[in-house]
């Protein structure tokens, strides 16, 4: 998607956005299959071309307007039919995490070098066993820490040893003590993933005809029905994940990370001692571990339910029904899209497994194109790897009607509302559909402006 400057990859693409847009047979939106698009300059994006779309916005979304980017019309028909399905998120290939030197403009098959992302975040790219792509390649497994109970237990262990101390010192102890308890957790964690991928190599290639027979796993095809997957699958990555970096920071601080900035510091420095045990496990195993932002339903109310029988109930920390998602801003924060892109940022070069950074719009942004593409460009200044565009899509099941819709279908005034939200990277059929962690998170996400 927004790389194939063909006259027939161009049609397939603006075909497909067409058939997004329009909807199933009912014209309900398709949850799946989750389509990306690839932002990548000189191909799909310039800032000359933004410039000259945003000075006339309807004559450049009627094809008025020549850009200089072949694929910027992509780009634009992308952000409307986001505005109106949710879809598709954004890739930005020119993020310097997500940039190859192999990649050539004049390569037909240069999307072999262009990095790709399971839909609801998980990244597959970096390589130690062949070339940097995201061909043939899949995530083997992935762990999470429970971040909000390491700093729980750390906090109270500083306040054990500094009886009297001030909250200074307190703080202090309780982050070295939390960044060491991130350290060993993460190490028992590759020691697990490495005990498990010993498990998955035993596997046979009959196990997944599909996969290996078709080398969609990239060199199953040489195996026999009865070989073990063996050394196939060691192209694979193995992620140690985490989830609550917000509930973590106020366990220590107080506050979260979006207005404390020494919280802020804190999550960042514990991201960068996950990645120095990712390098070690990498060198002493020789795979590719990586760090993934998780992107955590079930297990947030999970881990919330055992935090609070063991620790009790604790403000701001386990009081809700879920843990914040990896390393993002509390959904209750009343920050600007800006602000909120800012913050999160950083934290994309950090989490090479996987992940993703949303905005929440009220109203209906099918009515706002505009709007979607000024947060595209954001993105791209602040160099993410990957975000996604949220606001409400609601569809009345007895007339049709699409639109936001509060208690009642404006138009017949059914109640029977199919209310379509993401849940992650991805979108479910319903919000009834979701685990009640999930819905009383959705409830809770504060409308960026």
């Amino acid at each position: 998607y927004g790389t194939d400057t063909s006259a027939e990859g161009r049609l397939l693409i603006r075909e497909l956005l067409a058939a997004t847009s329009e909807g199933l047979g009912q014209g309900e939106v398709p949850v799946f299959p989750i389509q990306i698009f690839k932002v990548k300059e000189g191909v799909s994006y310039t800032e000359a071309d933004y410039n000259k779309a945003m000075a006339d916005f309807d004559k450049a979304m009627s094809g008025e307007i020549a850009f200089d980017a072949p694929n910027f019309d992509l780009l634009l028909e992308a952000c409307k039919t986001t505005s109106v399905a949710l879809f598709p998120n954004f890739i930005f290939l020119d993020t310097p995490f997500n940039k190859n030197p192999l990649w050539k403009a004049d390569d037909p098959k240069r999307y072999r070098y262009e990095v790709a992302s399971m839909g609801c975040r998980t990244r597959v790219y970096e390589n130690m066993h062949g070339e940097k792509s995201s061909l043939g390649r899949g995530n083997l497994s992935f762990t999470s820490l429970n971040m909000p109970r390491l700093a729980i237990k750390a906090r109270r262990e500083a306040e054990e040893l500094h009886p009297d101390g001030d909250k200074h010192t307190i703080r202090k102890e309780a982050k070295q003590l939390f960044i060491e308890s991130v350290r060993n957790m993460c190490a028992l964690i590759a020691e697990q993933l490495y005990d498990r991928y010993q498990y998955q190599r035993t596997a046979l290639a009959r196990q997944f005809p599909f996969m290996m027979g078709n080398d969609v796993w990239k060199g199953g095809s040489t195996l026999q029905a009865n070989d073990e997957v063996g050394d196939i699958i060691r192209t694979g990555t193995l992620g140690i994940g985490f989830i609550g970096g917000h509930n973590a920071m106020v366990a220590l601080y107080g506050e979260g990370h979006a207005r404390h900035m020494e919280a802020w510091q804190t999550l960042y420095e514990t991201l960068e001692v996950m990645n120095q045990v990712v390098n070690k496990y990498k060198d002493k195993y020789k795979l590719n571990y990586s760090v993934l932002a998780t992107p955590a339903e079930g297990l947030s109310g999970r881990f919330t339910k055992i935090d609070r029988k063991v620790y009790g109930i604790i403000p701001g920390v386990n009081d809700r029904d879920y843990y914040i998602n990896s390393f993002h801003i509390d959904v209750k924060e009343p920050i600007s899209i800006l602000e909120k892109i800012k913050k999160e940022a950083p934290f994309h070069a950090l989490t090479g497994g996987g992940h993703i950074t949303y905005v929440e719009l009220d109203g209906e942004a099918k009515k706002n194109v505009s709007a979607i593409l000024k947060i595209v460009k954001v993105m791209y200044d602040q160099q993410i790897g990957y975000g996604s565009i949220n606001h409400p899509v609601d569809t009345c099941k007895q007339c049709g009607y699409k639109g936001v819709i509060y208690d009642k279908c404006p138009v017949c005034r059914g109640e029977n509302i199919l209310r379509l939200r993401r849940i992650t990277g991805y979108l479910t059929g319903n919000l009834d559909s979701w685990n009640s962690s999930k819905k009383a998170e959705e409830k809770d996400r504060i409308k960026h402006r």
